[in-house]
């Protein structure tokens, strides 16, 4: 379990030492990257790591550039939130979500190969990568999430990607994926809902979509007001959508008396 954009870290991390001892892992900062869980044994053994979305100052690495000479500036020209915070010297504050999240997937491959080489490595990291879907439930909400490149992934066996509600492949490589929201968030969802079945063996991965069917769906039905109330109202239409959740779009110039 991670931490999203609209979690609260302190609250999804409490007692999280407790549930780790039931298998439930949660990781909410940088601190916790490279601590991977291994699931399965023997030849069906994966390590999984997890990247929770990551905040501006959250990790920094050491300088490798000299600094700019108006240190106060940020990488856009606007005054920089994090020009009054202590940092060591030679100490890089990242900013970016390209900068946090590449660093992040550098230091878990790192780990990896050190500690778990010839297992399969499954990242699952909450993040927007360039190109992604977004329906109108993640318009408000992913505009201050800035976009990450795929390809920061490529190197790992599959990557599980959260943060865009409709499942899609991210980037051009086939082990990485958004596997969507069970349930739709808005009426501009994709009908369509599926799981991801995903299949790994040594460095071959195979996904498949399972489709499955929600309790009640979300429909947008469109056409005049009559069409939907009154007398003149489309019995077997509104029957049929009588258990789903229907948003109504109706065409009059005006609204009948």
């Amino acid at each position: 379990m991670l931490a999203g954009n609209h979690d609260s870290a302190d609250r999804l991390s409490f007692a999280s030492q407790i549930l780790a001892g039931d298998n439930i892992h949660i990781c909410t900062d940088a601190a916790h990257l490279t601590e991977a869980v291994v699931v399965g044994k023997g030849n069906e053994a994966a390590a999984v790591y997890q990247i929770p979305f990551l905040h501006p100052g959250e990790i920094r690495t050491k300088e490798t550039e000299p600094a700019e000479a108006d240190s106060s500036a940020g990488t856009d020209g606007q005054q920089d939130l994090f020009a009054g915070q202590a940092q060591s010297p030679g100490e890089h504050i990242l900013r970016t979500q390209q900068e946090l999240v590449s660093e992040a997937a550098a230091r878990i491959l790192e780990y990896h190969r050190s500690a778990y080489e010839g297992l399969p490595s499954v990242v699952c990291a909450h993040l927007f990568t360039n190109g992604g879907h977004v329906s109108d439930s993640e318009r408000g909400s992913v505009g201050t999430a800035e976009q990450v490149d795929a390809d920061i992934f490529s190197q790992f066996t599959y990557t599980a990607l959260g943060h865009l509600h409709g499942m899609q492949r991210a980037g051009k490589k086939s082990n990485i994926w958004y596997s969507g929201a069970p349930l739709a968030y808005s009426f501009d969802d994709s009908p369509e809902t599926f799981m991801l079945s995903v299949r790994i063996e040594k460095d071959a991965v195979e996904v498949n979509k399972i489709p499955f069917v929600p309790i009640r769906a979300v429909v947008r039905l469109t056409g005049p007001f009559e069409k939907f109330y009154g007398n003149g109202a489309d019995e077997q239409l509104i029957s049929q959508h009588a258990e789903n959740y229907v948003e109504i779009v109706c065409t009059d110039s005006s609204v009948p008396e």
